[in-house]
């Protein structure tokens, strides 16, 4: 687990572009085997991931969460921070990550796992699944996902895979707010949505743009 970096057992592993023109990368990085979290692996009690002004870009994982995967316990926060960079939103972006056999093609947050990822540029991740999360997706009990600020496009750049995928996924009790957001994503297969909210997981849409054209 974790092609770039693998945090465990209360661990804390920051990444900070410094640079005002310049963010920090994570690039081109691999979980094989199975593996989980094609740049970033977060995981146990205590553990904490910060990403600021950081591009992660065209990673990807073998199982869930080509670009981020956060597991039981573990805390990951990615986000802009305009005071050390001068480039907008092109400052903290989740870009080009793929998930090859399961869910989250940019990221994804396990059972009792908690992310915030904010103002954030998420566009062309994609899986190779139906119904599980092209850019992000949460899945199981405590696992929390607070996506603020972002804007979302698209991901599952034209079926990339042969096999569309909804862009946002939460289920089996995951929770998943989406605030002050704009999304744009074109589903083109009938009755493929933007969402996809499952078994018992609760999703929270506040002030933001959603456009789904067919």
């Amino acid at each position: 687990d974790g092609g770039g970096i693998a945090a465990v057992g209360g661990s804390y592993v920051a990444a900070f572009g410094s640079e005002p023109t310049m963010p920090a990368i994570l690039n081109g990085n691999y979980a094989g085997d199975g593996g989980r979290g094609g740049a970033i692996y977060v995981a146990g009690s205590g553990t904490h991931g910060g990403l600021v002004n950081v591009h992660v870009s065209q990673n990807t994982a073998n199982g869930e969460g080509g670009g981020l995967f956060i597991d039981s316990g573990a805390e990951l926060e990615m986000e802009l921070w305009p005071a050390t960079c001068s480039i907008g939103r092109g400052c903290s972006e989740l870009v080009e990550n793929r998930s090859q056999s399961s869910a989250g093609g940019g990221a994804f947050v396990a059972a009792g796992g908690h992310a915030w990822i904010r103002r954030t540029s998420i566009h062309r991740n994609f899986t190779v699944t139906s119904s599980s999360g092209a850019a992000l997706a949460a899945y199981g009990p405590g696992a929390l996902l607070v996506v603020e600020g972002n804007e979302i496009y698209d991901n599952d750049p034209n079926s990339f895979s042969g096999v569309e995928s909804p862009q946002i996924f939460a289920g089996n009790s995951a929770s998943l707010t989406v605030a002050f957001s704009t999304i744009v994503e074109a589903t083109a297969a009938p009755g493929m949505a933007v969402f996809n909210n499952a078994n018992a997981a609760s999703l929270r849409l506040l002030s933001s743009v959603v456009q789904a054209p067919h």
